[in-house]
């Protein structure tokens, strides 16, 4: 009996130091990019270096919320969108633009932890598209959808889309990256142009 405990003890040791070592591998990556991207000469290759750290940072931040709940089968999503959405408010929303605002909406929810991952980097895309193209108020939202499925969204104001706008038609690597995580989950995204303003993307999948 001795033997099986000191056997799971040392497990445990084990899985934390991995946990511990891949968040600092992946805060490394993101600091590199981050730096590299501010060394580069040419604009655009420093925008989608930028991107890129942003994209590391989200999925290290979504690891590091992964770690503080133990291991345990289900994750606190909104709990996550909430510091997801103050880290980018921080990162990106300036002061002479008090009319940029993120909220986080909705109610908590216990997703499994197979569906986290995807699910916070569609969040992150969306919020990071939002910030980039809308205006004024961004809110983001975490709902049931229907006793079968959840919806995550996120709407913004600002200029409406045209109406043959249509994201499996996009080169941009953003929209391709929330297209197949949504189908990877299982979900599908849905877009509400509104009547005259704002634009808010929903991804429903599956509980």
């Amino acid at each position: 009996m001795a033997k099986k405990d000191e056997e799971i003890r040392r497990q445990a040791i084990l899985t934390q130091e991995c946990n511990h070592r891949l968040l600092n591998n992946l805060q490394m990556i993101e600091s590199l990019l981050t730096l590299q991207s501010g060394k580069e000469a040419n604009d655009e290759a420093a925008a989608g270096l930028a991107v890129a750290a942003r994209r590391v940072g989200a999925i290290a931040r979504l690891h590091q919320h992964l770690h503080s709940m133990e291991s345990t089968p289900t994750v606190q999503f909104k709990q996550y969108l909430e510091e997801l959405c103050q880290d980018h408010s921080l990162m990106s929303l300036s002061a002479d633009r008090p009319n940029r605002t993120i909220t986080v909406d909705g109610v908590e929810m216990d997703l499994p932890t197979g569906i986290d991952i995807p699910l916070g980097l569609i969040a992150n895309e969306l919020v990071t598209n939002a910030i980039k193209h809308g205006e004024g108020r961004i809110t983001v939202m975490l709902a049931e959808h229907a006793p079968t499925s959840y919806a995550l969204s996120v709407r913004s104001d600002g200029p409406a889309l045209p109406e043959d706008f249509d994201p499996s038609a996009c080169k941009g690597v953003g929209m391709m990256l929330i297209s197949r995580l949504a189908a990877q989950i299982g979900g599908e995204l849905r877009i509400d142009r509104g009547e005259a303003t704002g634009t808010c993307f929903t991804v429903v999948f599956p509980r």
